[in-house]
């Protein structure tokens, strides 16, 4: 009856109160706390300046649902995926996952069952901002080539497959392409001569012919967001 006062969620005298959702001005204060930047890829230049981290962290706390209570500052992958200039380079997915995996990874939980379902994905402002690190135009194209090489080594094998880069090819195409044999024979030819048996003795292209190979514009093209 005369139970004490519930203050930020906790459960008093057998009731939990609801947590009230944080102002603006609370969730820009927590993004001060704690790293910009993951740890990878390693080598990572910090392409923005205070003013443009000040704005990016805006942007961030406007795309949290207004109702989230929540201190640990996540926003779903799916509503990142729609910003504009995320939405138009098909390999944007795939770097954010990795990163993901990564930060799961880096923060010793448990890594068993991978990365899970896209609509449940939720992305932390240091995964947000290391993205579009990844594909800023100040960032060292060698550097956008090893996280490409990264998406498709799967295994840590030490190399990527005919088929990883028939996959580079079609998603840069955004489309299936019309004749994936006819693709994927004349892919076999073109990188035969690279193709070889890594240390953990899996054949494929490693990095340094990756790198050789990852020069077409278009595929360039879509490492590279102006933001």
């Amino acid at each position: 009856m005369f139970g004490h006062k519930a203050r930020n969620g906790v459960q008093v005298d057998g009731e939990e109160a609801v947590a009230k959702p944080l102002s603006a001005h609370e969730q820009l204060g927590l993004l001060e706390i704690g790293e910009i930047l993951l740890k990878y890829p390693a080598g990572l230049v910090q392409p923005f300046s205070r003013q443009e981290l000040a704005r990016l962290k805006k942007r961030f706390v406007q795309l949290i649902p207004a109702k989230d209570a929540s201190r640990d500052l996540r926003l779903p992958l799916t509503v990142l995926l729609q910003m504009p200039e995320l939405r138009a380079q098909p390999f944007v997915p795939f770097v954010i996952r990795l990163l993901l995996a990564r930060e799961v990874k880096e923060s010793s939980l448990n890594t068993s069952s991978g990365i899970g379902n896209i609509d449940e994905e939720m992305v932390s402002f240091s995964a947000f901002v290391t993205t579009l690190a990844v594909f800023s135009v100040k960032q060292p194209l060698e550097l956008k080539r090893r996280v490409l090489f990264d998406i498709y080594d799967q295994g840590n094998k030490g190399c990527v497959t005919v088929d990883d880069f028939l996959r580079i090819v079609t998603t840069v195409s955004c489309s299936n392409t019309a004749r994936p044999k006819a693709l994927r024979q004349s892919l076999e030819i073109h990188l035969a001569p690279f193709v070889k048996q890594t240390s953990s003795g899996a054949c494929g292209v490693p990095l340094g012919d990756f790198n050789q190979l990852i020069v077409d514009e278009e595929i360039v093209s879509t490492l590279t967001i102006a933001f």
